[in-house]
């Protein structure tokens, strides 16, 4: 059995998908498997798949015969991984070569942490303005994780995209009900967050580009199904992290609650400046 699982969700990513399988498959450390799920993709992706996985035994390359949906092929990867520890690489995402190497061996040595990442940028941002971010969750208070979570969250994607436990991963409820809604990814980041510590390391660095599902302008319609998300659209989430908080004491419940409440209101307010000045142009 390999020491870690990487799962790759793919739908059209044949402009940047090469790039991102290679640096995977030189990385420091070795001993991995990378699961490739190809979401009925319309254009060369598959070429590629089947070109990376021809040439390195690693690979296991998988083309779903119609699309699943982007959360349930994420899902699919997960389902299918042998190793002890997973992480989900996006194929437009670029992996410093000893990524797996610094984070796995900070797992080993470290028991109390359930997940490890490396430092980040966002591709195509001027990195004299936007510093990598480096924010990890490391407070031995779950409630004190949460916090800070909420804090960065718009800054998250490092957490998602972690080295993790996988045994602890596959206990999250959201990986396992077909569910699907806008801040899926910040509950299981949370979820985590209520098994141990989540680390980030000094070295090594993810490049995460902008080409996914969540960057589409229609993205939010595709996934609301009540009207009450048009008002709220992290209803579903705040529900999950609520019942996620029910060890803590009421008044740390309610304090999560404010800051829910916040986040919506915030997001709510954004988007409406936004489409009033594409109203006024």
């Amino acid at each position: 059995m390999p020491k870690v699982t990487i799962g790759m969700p793919v739908y059209n990513a044949e402009k940047y998908l090469r790039k991102s399988l290679s640096a995977l498959v030189s990385q420091s450390f070795k001993d991995f498997e990378l699961i490739i799920s190809d979401n009925a993709s319309k254009d060369g992706s598959s070429d590629i798949c089947k070109e990376y996985s021809k040439i390195d035994e690693r690979i296991k390359y998988v083309r779903q015969p119609v699309n699943i949906g982007g959360w349930e092929n994420f899902k699919y990867v997960l389902n299918e991984a042998q190793g002890e520890f997973f992480m989900w690489s996006a194929a437009d995402d670029i992996r410093s070569l000893d990524f797996i190497e610094l984070n796995y061996n900070f797992l080993c040595l470290n028991p109390d942490y359930v997940a490890s990442t490396s430092p980040n940028i966002i591709e195509g941002e001027n990195q004299e303005d936007h510093k990598p971010i480096c924010f990890s969750l490391n407070e031995n208070d779950n409630f004190q994780r949460y916090v800070k979570f909420f804090d960065y969250c718009w800054q998250s994607h490092g957490i998602f995209y972690s080295l993790i436990r996988i045994h602890e991963l596959k206990e999250c409820s959201l990986l396992q009900e077909r569910v699907e809604f806008f801040g899926v990814d910040w509950g299981v980041n949370l979820f985590l967050a209520s098994k141990g510590k989540i680390n980030r390391t000094i070295m090594g660095q993810t490049i995460f580009g902008n080409n996914g599902a969540s960057q589409t302008p229609d993205f939010l319609q595709k996934i609301r199904t009540s009207y009450i998300e048009f008002f709220f659209p992290f209803y579903k989430l705040n529900m999950y992290v609520l019942d996620l908080s029910k060890p803590l004491s009421l008044i740390r419940r309610l304090m999560i609650m404010i800051i829910l409440l916040r986040l919506s209101s915030k997001f709510n307010f954004d988007r409406f400046k936004t489409q009033l000045r594409q109203f006024l142009r």
